[in-house]
């Protein structure tokens, strides 16, 4: 199906697809003192597949552990179904 039949939408200045459950703007977090991840937005829109590759050490177990709440937020926001998931 050709990627134009897909609704979409614009949230916080970045193009989007289908409605999206989960969430996060401007997140930020590390370990001690290095920052690994800086203001990240991340929209997965529901039904859908949704994949974060990238090189080693580039900050995607540390966006899972943010959203899991195994490590926590330095700075910005994630929600489930619009409701805050981080402090």
């Amino acid at each position: 199906m050709p990627e134009d039949t897909y609704p979409t939408k614009e949230l916080h200045g970045i193009q989007t697809v289908g409605q999206a459950r989960l969430r996060t703007h401007r997140l930020s977090a590390g370990y001690g003192t290095e920052l690994i991840i800086n203001e990240v937005s991340l929209d997965i829109p529901d039904g859908e597949l949704t994949c974060i590759i990238g090189p080693n050490g580039c900050g995607k177990s540390t966006l899972l552990k943010v959203m899991a709440r195994v490590v926590p937020a330095r700075a910005g926001q994630g929600t489930l179904d619009d409701r805050a998931l981080l402090n």
